[in-house]
Parts: structure tokens; sequence; C-alpha cells
């Protein structure tokens, strides 16, 4: 079980993908600097990916980009968490469909 992690800062990525909550419950996680290189890699990886967490603002392809890839008809229901700095207004015309605030 993978999980993919998009998000241009290097640091805050390496943050989240170090987190020991993912593998003491058997994940793996993948990771990808912008949502180009994502789409890239859910295409790859197609149906290995378990979830995705993605930021919404990255150079090189931004987090709706990913969502849009999401939505595509290719994968089957993956979990998808949105971390961002934006108004939530903005993820729902991505295909958002709930959030926390």
């Amino acid at each position: 079980m993978k999980i993919l992690v998009v998000e241009d800062d290097e640091a805050f990525r390496g943050m989240i993908c170090e987190s020991p909550v993912f593998s003491s419950q058997g994940y793996s996680v993948v990771e990808a600097e912008n949502g180009v290189a994502a789409v890239e890699t859910l295409r790859t990886y197609n149906d290995g990916i378990s979830g995705v967490i993605t930021d919404m603002d990255m150079p090189g392809g931004n987090g709706e980009l990913v969502i849009q890839e999401l939505n595509s008809g290719r994968y089957g229901a993956i979990p998808l968490v949105v971390i961002s700095s934006r108004e939530p207004q903005t993820e729902y015309t991505a295909g958002v469909r709930y959030y926390l605030e």
C-alpha cells in the first residue's frame, strides 16, 4: 500500500513522508514535487496508490491538476487529503467535496 505525497517544499514534504504514522500502518510513501510529477507517478503506479496528500499551490503543476487526474476515471476511489493556505471555495471548484478548517 502506497501513499503519494505531493508538495513542492522539500522540507515539508520530507516531514510528511517521514512520519511514522504511515509505516506503522503498513504504508510506504511515494513523493512528487509538483502536480506534473504526481500525474506521472499516478500513471506509473496505476492502481498501486492507496491515498494522496497534495498541496494546492505548486510551481510546475498545482494540486488542481492532481485532483483532475484522480477524477479522470482512470482510478478507483482514492482518498485525497488537500493541504492548502487557499480559501476552501477554490478547492470546491477543483472537485474537493469536503474540508476541515
